[in-house]
């Protein structure tokens, strides 16, 4: 009689779980009651009935456990993705005119810009893809301020070594060194960033920030 009633608790679970995504509890569950079924069935006389209900259950178990220790506790990369993934670009604060290391005992001016990619839960974040970096005068009342361009760079991060080369792991954000090849004829500059996704969709994300040249 108990072996009765666990096997129809399980065809009930298992109907239910053909239409609904099951939780890790139902799942744990499920487990329980199909080892029990399984311990009730082996107590049964010597038959070939027996034999296959022993083997039906034994399937049905591998089959449950398999779904308990694995579907019911991971995500899809998709969603993984869309929570830790980048979802804005941000130009940091700190983006400023400073002397470049260019390798060799002199330097050279040049604008350090700062970028931080932040996911869902507005954290920074490492992420490959590329990185354009435009420069324009800023024109002040005017209702477009995006004046002359005055530099155009594309950085790509396309591997583990692109990141340690440019991602500051103190400040968490990418520092990209550039170069300005002219003198600037105005007190404030306007620096845009584009970020470009390496998933090959075309999408992108836009951050920009004023800043003095002086700075």
């Amino acid at each position: 009689m108990r072996l009765l009633v666990i096997m129809a608790a399980l065809t009930a679970g298992w109907a239910v779980g053909c239409t609904e995504s099951p939780t890790a509890r139902s799942l744990a569950s499920a487990v329980e009651l199909g080892a029990a079924a399984r311990n009730d069935a082996s107590k049964l006389p010597a038959s070939p009935e027996k034999e296959a209900l022993v083997a039906r259950l034994d399937r049905l178990n591998q089959a449950l456990s398999g779904g308990a220790t694995s579907d019911a506790q991971l995500v899809t990369s998709e969603r993984w993705y869309a929570l830790f993934g980048p979802k804005s670009v941000v130009v940091d604060p700190f983006t400023k005119f400073a002397d470049l290391d260019t390798g060799g005992a002199a330097t050279a001016r040049g604008l350090e810009v700062r970028v931080r990619l932040k996911d869902a839960f507005d954290d920074p974040v490492k992420a490959l893809g590329s990185f354009r970096v435009q420069l324009y005068e800023y024109v002040p009342r005017s209702l477009e301020t995006r004046g002359p361009e005055h530099g155009n760079w594309l950085i790509n991060i396309l591997s583990e070594q692109d990141i340690r080369k440019y991602y500051d792991v103190i400040d968490r954000s990418y520092r990209f060194p550039l170069k300005v090849e002219h003198g600037l004829g105005t007190a404030k500059i306007i620096v845009e960033v584009t970020y470009y996704l390496p998933d090959g969709s075309g999408d992108k994300m836009f951050g920009k920030r004023t800043i003095t040249v002086g700075d």
